[in-house]
């Protein structure tokens, strides 16, 4: 996103007159500017506005990257994903194939029961909503210019039914 565009839904959150403890620092800004520039302009102003109308409370970073995960993953549905791609035969969103991979593999997926996929799914799905969190964290810098590092997160492979 614009450093513009991030300033203006600051500056939006400010004016709601949301409850806040005192006016961020261009420091603290900083900070959040560069946990939150992966955010598309336009998804920005919609999380911006979801926000104030949703919340009493200024927002964290956690809070608005929350509510920005929430509506882009609405939109991805990872069993029919899966499936239209033959199980990773085809193309397939990369962010999906690492989830897949990470809970044990397509072929895993394709031999389990309709019960069994089920579950399967769903971690699926989960661990895509972490790489999706695990992106939004690349190149963020702490002010001592050390790289955050995330530990990878495996799912649970085998749940008895």
């Amino acid at each position: 996103m614009d450093k513009k565009i991030f300033h203006q839904g600051i500056k939006l959150l400010l004016k709601a007159g949301l409850s806040y403890q005192k006016k961020p620092s261009e420091e603290q800004l900083s900070v959040w500017y560069d946990f939150l520039k992966n955010i598309d302009n336009n998804s920005w102003n919609k999380v911006i506005q979801y926000w104030i109308k949703n919340n009493e409370n200024f927002p964290t970073i956690a809070g608005l990257l929350k509510v920005y995960d929430d509506m882009t993953t609405e939109k991805v549905n990872i069993r029919q994903e899966i499936e239209r791609s033959q199980f990773g035969r085809e193309y397939i969103d990369p962010n999906i194939r690492k989830a897949v991979m990470r809970c044990g593999g397509f072929q895993r997926i394709g031999n389990m029961t309709e019960q069994q996929a089920t579950f399967s799914f769903k971690d699926v799905e989960k661990e895509y909503k972490e790489i999706l969190k695990e992106e939004s964290f690349n190149n963020v810098k702490y002010l001592d210019g050390n790289n955050v590092k995330r530990k990878e997160k495996r799912c649970f492979i085998e749940r008895s039914i």
